[in-house]
C-alpha cells in the first residue's frame, strides 16, 4: 500500500483543480480559433459568446458586448434579463445592435 505524504492531493482538490485548468484552457483556444478565424476568413464556422459563462460578474450589457469583442468572438447569445434591463434603463436596442454589429 502506498503511504501518503504531505505533498498528497486528495480526490476532491483534484476535480478541483482539473475542472479549473480544463476551462481556462478550452477558453484559450476558443479564443484564439475565434481570432485566427475571423483574421483570414478561412474558418466555416463562427463562435458566440453565450454571456451565461459570465453572467456572475454582474456586467452591463454594453461590457458583455466589449468582452466578447475583445475575445475575438464573432457574435453573442444575451440573455433576455440584460436585453430587458438595457431597454428599461434607457437604452436603444437600435443602439446595442449597432455596437453588437460594430
Amino acid at each position: 500500500m502506498t503511504k501518503l505524504n504531505a505533498h498528497s492531493i486528495n480526490r476532491r482538490d483534484l476535480m478541483k483543480t482539473s475542472g479549473v485548468a480544463a476551462v481556462g484552457l478550452l477558453a484559450g483556444c476558443a479564443s484564439t480559433k475565434a481570432k485566427s478565424a475571423k483574421k483570414d476568413g478561412s474558418d466555416p464556422f463562427q463562435y458566440c459568446l453565450n454571456t451565461s459563462t459570465i453572467r456572475g460578474q454582474n456586467l452591463p450589457i454594453t461590457e458583455e458586448i466589449d468582452i466578447a469583442a475583445k475575445a475575438g468572438y464573432t457574435g453573442i447569445e444575451p440573455w433576455l434579463g440584460k436585453l430587458n434591463e438595457y431597454k428599461n434603463d434607457g437604452g436603444s436596442l437600435k443602439d446595442l445592435r449597432k455596437r453588437i454589429d460594430d
